[in-house]
């Protein structure tokens, strides 16, 4: 792939990400006013691309110094581009209110509809992963306990 398209690529990753948090904001507001907000991290298909262009990157990089082959400086930008559309994507809101209700990053779950969840204690953070009967799988790091999901 030339060096051009994969910037067009990334002009259209950033443009997609954009969109979509500004749909979920949208979708997020009027939630903002009756429930509790919680600030969260997810994880995501975009937070794994880019550890894997990051260490593809430094061992590619290595070779190349190793083989006294030029420096591949596109490598860096495209990774360096990678990480701030991941600093874009990563954060997210938790809305927690009534008792059996939550809202996840804009979709509304129901106590009812969550078949399993899993709460893991990290060092800095807490990691909830929720699975509901709709074959959905929510991830995210919180820094706060989240009642509902006890």
């Amino acid at each position: 792939m030339s060096r051009e398209w994969m910037y067009i690529l990334i002009a259209m990753l950033y443009c997609l990400v954009i969109v979509t948090k500004v749909l979920t904001y949208i979708i997020e507001k009027p939630y903002a006013k009756e429930y509790m907000e919680k600030e969260v991290l997810k994880k995501d298909f975009l937070f794994c691309l880019t550890l894997i262009f990051f260490v593809t990157m430094i061992i590619i990089n290595i070779l190349n110094l190793i083989g006294r082959q030029t420096f591949n400086f596109n490598s860096i930008i495209v990774v360096l581009l990678l990480l701030g559309l991941e600093i874009i994507n990563i954060p997210g809101k938790v809305y927690t209110g009534q008792e059996d209700e939550l809202i996840v990053f804009g979709e509304k779950i129901l106590k009812e509809d969550i078949k399993k969840v899993s709460i893991k204690n990290k060092s800095k953070y807490i990691k909830y992963k929720i699975e509901t009967n709709k074959n959905n799988a929510y991830e995210f790091y919180s820094q706060q306990l989240i009642e509902n999901l006890k």
